[in-house]
């Protein structure tokens, strides 16, 4: 019974470091950069903490010391897909149709380049006689 117990827990620790292992990130990293390779790994240790604004600093770092660095956009495009980023997106652009792309803000310069465009002798077609 004794043996038993000690194969058990022999058998737990097995499985429990097999997973760690299997769940590692194995890639290889691209950079010759060691400056860049420490902002990578401070970047992986953030994501993995659940700090996202900090990792996503760290791995902008790492692609700005070799923007060749492929694995650091790879991550960056991973925390950009997460639902708190897609939120900000969604509002960047609610701000942005609402503000800047308003009718109201963008008709006036529209119809100076139209003005613009037929007085230099351009032939435009005016949107709104279709």
């Amino acid at each position: 019974m004794k043996y038993r117990n000690i194969v058990m827990v022999v058998f737990v620790v097995l499985i429990g470091i097999s997973l760690i292992y299997g769940l590692a990130d194995h890639r290889t990293v691209s950079t010759s950069s060691e400056k860049a390779y420490d902002a990578y790994r401070k970047g992986k240790d953030f994501a993995y903490r659940l700090y996202q604004k900090e990792a996503l600093q760290e791995f902008e770092q790492a692609a700005q010391l070799d923007p060749n660095f492929a694995m650091a956009y790879a991550n960056m495009a991973m925390i950009y897909t997460t639902p708190a980023f897609r939120r900000m997106y969604w509002r960047a652009l609610q701000e942005l149709v609402s503000g800047p792309l308003a009718v109201a803000n963008s008709s006036p310069l529209l119809d100076a380049k139209y003005s613009s465009f037929t007085a230099n002798g351009l032939t435009v077609e005016d949107p709104s006689s279709n």
